[in-house]
């Protein structure tokens, strides 16, 4: 008797950035905490690093940009909204830049810190043993 391999086949989900960005972003418990403001992508690893959620602010002013890793987003939009696993007070004091400042989006400490202050190890930090 020979043992057969068995294969799962796993198929891609994709969906374009543009049908994304500006949807309602909410919490498990339907709560709106924002809107998806950008994608933020790893060239090298080629994946999705960062769901960019847009909050608070008039027109742009005082409006916060806070990344929240890829591993929180929980599945494929509806038509309307997007849902990540995070609560509004986590969102609230949950390392964020604003309009004018970007820096923190290229240093990799910073990168780290917003992983690991949600729960998540760094995608591109080797796992412990």
């Amino acid at each position: 008797m020979t043992a057969m391999s068995m294969e799962t086949a796993v198929h891609p989900q994709v969906i374009t950035s543009r049908s994304i960005t500006g949807k309602t972003v909410k919490s498990p418990d339907q709560q709106a905490l924002g809107t998806v403001h950008n994608l933020i992508l790893d060239m090298k690893s080629g994946r999705v690093a960062f769901l960019v959620i847009s909050t608070g602010g008039i027109l742009g002013i005082g409006e916060k940009f806070i990344p929240v890793p890829w591993e929180s987003y929980s599945g494929m939009p509806d038509e309307d909204s997007v849902t990540v696993n995070v609560t509004r007070e986590t969102l609230e004091s949950a390392p964020n830049y604003d309009r004018d400042s970007w820096e923190g989006i290229h240093d990799l400490g910073w990168l780290a810190r917003v992983y690991q202050y949600y729960g998540f190890r760094p995608y591109w930090e080797p796992a412990t043993i």
